[in-house]
This record gives C-alpha cells, sequence and structure tokens, in this order.
C-alpha cells in the first residue's frame, strides 16, 4: 500500500529535499533576480523625451492618411513595425478559424422511434 502525503515520513523527505536541493537553486535565482535589477537602477535614466506638437485639425489629417491595403513596415527608431490591422481586418482574418472549447462535451445521443428501429430491424433480417 502506498503512504500518503500527510504521513510523518513523507513529510520530512520534503523538507529535506525543499532545504537542501530546492532552497539553494531558489536562493541563487533570487540573487541573480536582485543583481540584474541593482545594475537596471545604477544605470542612467533617459532624457525626457521632447512633447510632440498635436495639431488639432482633424479633418486634414483623416484625408492625407493613406489606405491600409499598401502599407508596408515602418522603421522606427531602428525597429521594424507591422501596420495595425483594423478590427474588421481581424475578424475577416479570424472567422474561419475554429476555436476549441474546454467546455465539457454533451451528450447528444438521441433515440429513435420505435417504427424507425423496427424498419432497422426488418431491413437486417432480410438482408440475412
Amino acid at each position: 500500500m502506498a503512504k500518503s502525503a500527510r504521513a510523518s515520513v513523507v513529510k520530512t523527505n520534503h523538507r529535506k529535499l525543499r532545504a537542501k536541493v530546492f532552497g539553494p537553486a531558489h536562493d541563487a535565482r533570487t540573487a541573480r533576480l536582485s543583481a540584474k535589477l541593482q545594475e537596471l537602477a545604477a544605470q542612467p535614466k533617459p532624457e525626457a523625451e521632447k512633447p510632440m506638437d498635436v495639431d488639432e485639425k482633424t479633418e486634414e489629417s483623416t484625408e492625407d492618411q493613406p489606405s491600409n491595403e499598401n502599407i508596408e513596415e515602418m522603421d522606427v527608431d531602428g525597429v521594424k513595425i507591422k501596420p495595425v490591422k483594423s478590427r474588421s481586418e481581424k475578424h475577416r482574418a479570424n472567422a474561419k478559424v475554429h476555436r476549441v472549447t474546454k467546455k465539457k462535451p454533451r451528450n447528444s445521443m438521441v433515440f429513435p422511434s420505435e417504427a424507425a428501429r423496427k424498419r432497422k430491424m426488418a431491413a437486417k433480417k432480410s438482408q440475412k
């Protein structure tokens, strides 16, 4: 018979493992993360960026924007950025994808009517 997780021997073994194996590994990880955070904190803060000038003319800004069909990747500060798709484009792209549900499947067994069952049995007998 197996011993339960509440057995004193099992609890003692878990305590020893936690102290001798997992404890030092956890402490080493904490030390590495602490050193990384200390290094980040020691770095000089980046200069505050200048505020951007915002145009109040919204009518002209909407007309000046090109359509999304011919936009390619943009290079901003050395990082390539892909254009953002509109909601309708995202919806159309995901419309054909069937999502898997995590719900428990329901039983869908349907019992045939008595007359249909008798016809089926008669058909089987006639085949023999």
